[in-house]
């Protein structure tokens, strides 16, 4: 507010400014000192200079459609710009101006590499603004998709054969089976492919299913959000049968989206 009231002053008050400016001039030129007259240096030499250049920048919290960057304070920065790369335009577009040292982007597609960077801002006394220098382009990469459907495709008395889809960029999937003594979901496997046959599992037992895409880095595995979760019960006798001859027990007692109860059916049923 007081650089906005300066900025009106100066405007309304120019004209005579510039005369009574003018006539201060002539007098001290006629009578002071050349040293007098010499311009001040600016008392700190830093105000003259841009922001610094941003530098450590980060990705967290990076999921299919989403990633938080992050980066240390740049110094004289009193804000700061943040750009992504525009594959359509193939240039860098500003996506947002911030006060803070960090930025959410949002709305983005799984398994997609986006490459960002960040320049620090200054504002100066006429309202301008002065840009650092760029920072390092970081490249980041979004989670794979959410595994849409998960099934089995035989059941036995001791093992449940599964199947799920593909999800676009996957490197691996992991397959999770709920463990009732633990109380939790406990990874079973990983693996590549899209099926998977689960063994040495008790007899007329329920047995609870979840599986998500990865995608591997060198630095970490970029996780997908877990599929639905799917219950299926073992035998209580030798032999194999399909998911139609098991369709009225699951609907039943296993659906966990109709039944309330599910968990404590599960608990007593295992």
């Amino acid at each position: 507010m007081k650089k906005l009231m300066c900025a009106f002053f100066v405007l309304l008050f120019a004209p005579l400014l510039c005369v009574f400016c003018s006539a201060t001039i002539d007098e001290a030129s006629s009578s002071a000192p050349v040293s007098e007259l010499t311009s001040e240096e600016p008392s700190n030499p830093e105000d003259a200079l841009p922001p610094a250049r941003v530098k450590k920048l980060s990705a967290s919290a990076i999921g299919a459609n989403s990633f938080t960057l992050k980066w240390s304070k740049s110094k004289r920065s009193e804000g700061y710009a943040v750009y992504i790369y525009s594959e359509k335009k193939g240039k860098f577009r500003r996506a947002a101006m911030v006060d803070g040292r960090s930025y959410t982007f949002e709305n983005l597609k799984p398994s997609t590499e986006y490459k960002v960077k960040i320049r620090g801002v200054k504002i100066e006394d006429d309202f301008t603004m002065t840009f650092g220098r760029s920072s390092e382009v970081l490249t980041v990469r979004t989670a794979p998709a959410k595994v849409k459907t998960l099934f089995s495709t035989d059941i036995g008395s001791d093992r449940i054969s599964l199947k799920w889809s593909s999800v676009k960029g996957a490197s691996a999937y992991q397959l999770y089976m709920f463990d009732r003594s633990a109380d939790k979901y406990v990874r079973l496997a990983t693996t590549p492919s899209t099926s998977f046959t689960a063994t040495g599992l008790s007899k007329g037992r329920i047995a609870l299913f979840k599986v998500r895409a990865i995608y591997k880095t060198e630095s970490r595995n970029l996780h997908g959000e877990f599929s639905d979760e799917l219950a299926e019960f073992t035998l209580s006798s030798g032999g194999v049968h399909t998911k139609a001859q098991a369709a009225k027990y699951y609907n039943d007692k296993i659906n966990a989206k109709k039944n309330e109860n599910f968990r404590k059916d599960f608990a007593q049923i295992m």
